[in-house]
């Protein structure tokens, strides 16, 4: 092993830099990876945050990405999430380098380039290269000794024998991840049969094209959502507004749209899908189809996203295809750059897989696509949208694993069941009491086609106690919005003051409750948070403000007092500037 990194790494140095961002000519090591995550946060700590996913893998790993978006570390710009992630597959090591190299794009040409600066400003971007950490890490620690990589693969029909080994794959062509037979994350990769996570999310789980068998290529677990990786995927985009996913594969030089099986029927949301899917296909030089006509799939990481949210999910399947020498991890240059820049295409030249991924990070905030709640509430104020329902397994879970083939045909089938299941959103509200949200639709996609509709439970919150102070029910559809005015258990009203604001300072006295005691004071002047104090300080009820700049010639001071009983006032006050009149205290 270190006669082959020793390789690897010497090859590398004598290399002229690619045209990737990173200038890379080799594959990464996953601890290549995490170094390039870390170092995009380092550098730009304004853009980017680390991200962690709610499970770690069966082998007890966090599941780690990146967050980048202009001012990052916000949580009141009511944002949706582009969700892009690769490598559910172990060995399919050009789709861990593709979402590496898009993060290092974005935070290194904000500002410089007009796309990617104004894409920031309107999405938060979710990359997470590697699903399957644990399979990716034993696929890439085989590469040593693998006699198909190592031998230069006469005919492809090395890799072809290793990719179909029993249990599912072996060496550097292993598929699944690490759990299997034993309980035991310790026990070796290479010893158990693992299960493939892009066949074992929730939405149509048992369904066409997904293995029964442990040993099978695509096995698809015991039931919905049985690994820890597909569940912490699922937990995630639970609680996060996902509008468009991405999750990267290789090798079939295809763009792939709901729906993954041939009896699905057209997804209610066809026309669009198919627009954005050609979209990224011209980028690309792929090929735009549906799921389906790869083969037949079910259980796959965007059947849940769409069928739960309504989000625009997609497989890329990356190039060169088979027929055009294509295979698992071919050369750098052909797996990765050239993929990245779309230079093997006469289509993609000069767009590649950068310009397909910021297209769909565009369709993110498309209000025509999704939904929009906007209005007014008090400032800090937590908004929530919630909503539950059951994710169902596919109507008739195949006893036989088929492609193309109904499960009924194909023998014996167990009966459709289905798991508690919800979506929970939340942004806060700025400074300016106004907020601007994006979020998916109400009624989920096949509810609507169905002709039902669902709501969403919405509620204003107070940061402070948590407690819910309004609720409301709404409906909305993809391309509407709804216009709400929240008082959120205050009466806030604006008054002209007689005071005036001295050499650029105010002293403010807050109304103390007659019941409660005051726990926290927070001061915004012209929409913008100016002060916060809590405990002993905030009780004193005072509050000193300075270094004020006015916005036309006025102050616009607004002061929200928490205290305990879940008591919030909220007052707002308009001074000038002194000239000859007392200063305000």
């Amino acid at each position: 092993e270190r006669g082959y990194r020793a390789r690897e790494e010497a090859s590398a140095a004598q290399a002229t830099p690619s045209e990737l961002p990173s200038g890379r000519t080799t594959y990464r090591q996953y601890t290549d990876i995490q170094a390039d995550l870390k170092k995009i946060v380092a550098d730009h700590p304004t853009l980017a945050r680390p991200v962690t996913l709610p499970k770690k893998t069966f082998q007890g790993r966090d599941m780690t990405g990146i967050e980048v978006s202009e001012n990052v570390g916000a949580a009141d710009d009511g944002k949706p999430v582009f969700f892009l992630m690769g490598a559910h597959h172990a060995r399919e090591w050009p789709s861990a380098e593709i979402p590496v190299e898009f993060g290092l794009y974005l935070t290194s040409n904000f500002g410089s380039d007009a796309r990617v600066t104004a894409l920031l400003k309107k999405v938060r971007i979710v990359i997470v290269p590697v699903i399957n950490i644990d399979g990716y890490l034993a696929s890439r620690a085989a590469a040593p000794i693998d006699l198909a990589d190592n031998s230069g693969d006469p005919q492809g029909l090395l890799s072809l024998g290793e990719a179909v080994a029993p249990p599912g794959g072996s060496l550097t062509y292993r598929r699944k991840n690490c759990d299997g037979a034993s309980p035991d994350p310790t026990t070796p990769c290479e010893l158990q049969y693992g299960v493939d996570p892009n066949r074992n999310y929730g939405q149509n789980w048992g369904g066409l094209g997904a293995g029964t068998n442990p040993g099978d290529q695509d096995y698809r677990g015991a039931d919905q959502w049985s690994e820890p990786e597909t569940q912490s995927v699922h937990e995630f985009s639970q609680s996060h507004n996902v509008t468009t996913l991405i999750t990267m594969h290789n090798f079939a030089s295809l763009v792939l749209r709901p729906p993954g099986t041939h009896d699905a029927g057209l997804a209610p949301d066809e026309d669009a899908l198919k627009v954005l899917g050609d979209r990224m296909a011209d980028d690309t030089g792929y090929t735009s189809e549906f799921g389906y006509q790869l083969y037949d799939t079910s259980g796959t990481t965007e059947d849940w996203n769409y069928g739960a949210a309504g989000t625009y999910g997609y497989t890329i399947e990356m190039g060169p295809s088979a027929d055009k020498g294509g295979n698992f991890h071919i050369s750098y240059d052909r797996a990765t750059v050239a993929q990245w820049t779309g230079s093997e295409t006469e289509k993609g030249k000069g767009k590649g897989l950068r310009d397909a991924l910021l297209a769909a990070g565009e369709e993110a905030a498309n209000r025509g696509e999704f939904s929009t709640l906007k209005g007014t509430a008090p400032p800090d104020s937590i908004l929530r949208v919630h909503k539950d329902f059951k994710t169902f397994t596919a109507k008739e879970i195949c006893g036989v694993d088929t492609t193309g083939v109904d499960c009924a045909a194909a023998g014996a089938t167990i009966p459709q069941h289905s798991q508690d299941d919800h979506l929970d959103y939340t942004t806060v509200v700025p400074p300016s009491g106004k907020f601007n949200w994006i979020v998916t639709p109400s009624t989920r996609p096949f509810e609507l086609k169905a002709g039902k509709t669902e709501q969403w439970t919405f509620t204003c919150e107070n940061p402070v106690s948590k407690q819910v102070q309004e609720t409301r029910t709404i409906t909305i559809d993809r391309g509407q919005t709804v216009t709400l005015d929240l008082p959120c258990g205050t009466k806030p009203g604006v008054v002209n003051s007689r005071g005036c604001v001295d050499k650029r300072k105010l002293t403010l006295r807050a109304h103390k409750p007659a019941k409660s005691k005051l726990v926290r004071l927070v001061a915004f002047v012209n929409g913008k948070r100016t002060k916060t104090l809590k405990g002993k300080k905030a009780r004193s009820g005072v509050i000193r403000l300075s270094k004020l700049k006015p916005l036309r010639g006025r102050y616009n001071v607004t002061i929200i007092a928490y205290g305990t009983r879940d008591y919030r006032r909220v007052t707002t006050r308009v001074y000038k500037g002194c000239k000859k009149g007392k200063p305000t205290t």
